[in-house]
Parts: structure tokens; sequence; C-alpha cells
């Protein structure tokens, strides 16, 4: 067995770290993705039920705007 020179240590914790901060910076992009989504598909919805829209004409396209799915992100550790 050989052990790890302090070097190979202090990478292994560099590359560690880099990781847990590349997730984190995902996670609140798609957060923060998500929350525009619905904020957008919500202000089409008022708008649309405060200005009414003219017979024939559909309402605003908020269904398109609101996203698939509650929580585009889940932890569980």
């Amino acid at each position: 067995v050989v052990s790890d020179s302090p070097e190979l240590v202090a990478a292994r914790a560099a590359l560690r770290s880099a990781v847990t901060e590349l997730q984190f910076q995902d996670m609140a992009s798609q957060l923060i993705w998500h929350t525009t989504k619905v904020l957008q598909g919500c202000a089409f919805r008022l708008a649309s039920e405060a200005m009414g829209h003219e017979d024939g004409e559909d309402a605003a396209p908020f269904a398109e705007m609101a996203p698939d799915r509650p929580n585009p992100v889940t932890q569980s550790e």
C-alpha cells in the first residue's frame, strides 16, 4: 500500500470541492430557471384575467409557459 502524498491529498480535496460547487451551481441555475418560468406563467395568467380577451381570441399562452414539474431539482443528501 502506497501512502498518499500531501499533494495528492490536496488535489483530491480540491477536486471534491470543485465538483460540489458545480453541482450546487447547476441546481441553483435549474431552480432559478424554473422560478422564472412559473412567474412568467403567473404574469400571463394575471394579465389575461385582468385584460380579458376578445371573442374568438385565445387567452394568453400562460399554459405553455408553466414548467411541467413542480420542482425540477430534488436533493436527498
